[in-house]
């Protein structure tokens, strides 16, 4: 089965990029994952807000997460950038960018930005420091 050759889900990453890690280790020993794009898991991920776009200045839609969430999707992000970079670079180009548009939402509109900043900075530090699961306040 998948899980005797891929092993559990990795519980260094601890709430955030826990299911990408294991699909791009399942990916990294030639499983597939199969996408079924008629099921849903109904969960939140944030909050909504809305805000002026500055390109058109239409009032769009923007997840704001907690400055503690951006912390583990910053964190891990680190993590996995490092172990599959060589493997899957379009991947982790294209979650680079997702982050990086979470970032700048979260720090346009969420409210938080001296708190957001410290946080992110915190996960660079601690990712670069190894100290992964439950981030230590």
């Amino acid at each position: 089965t998948v899980f005797k050759e891929t092993g559990r889900f990795d519980e260094a990453l601890f709430i955030d990029k826990v299911d990408h890690e294991f699909c791009l280790r399942a990916r990294s020993k030639n499983f597939k994952i199969v996408r079924f794009n008629n099921i849903f898991l109904n969960h939140n991920l944030g909050t909504i807000k809305y805000g002026r776009s500055l390109k058109n200045f239409k009032r769009t839609p923007r997840v704001i997460h907690s400055p503690t969430r951006m912390y583990y999707i910053f964190r891990n992000y680190f993590y996995l950038n490092e172990k599959y970079k060589n493997q899957f670079p379009q991947e982790l180009k294209e979650l680079k960018k997702e982050n990086w548009l979470r970032a700048k939402n979260n720090f346009l509109y969420g409210g938080k930005r001296l708190r957001l900043l410290r946080y992110m900075v915190k996960a660079y530090l601690d990712y670069k420091k190894g100290k992964m699961g439950k981030m230590e306040l």
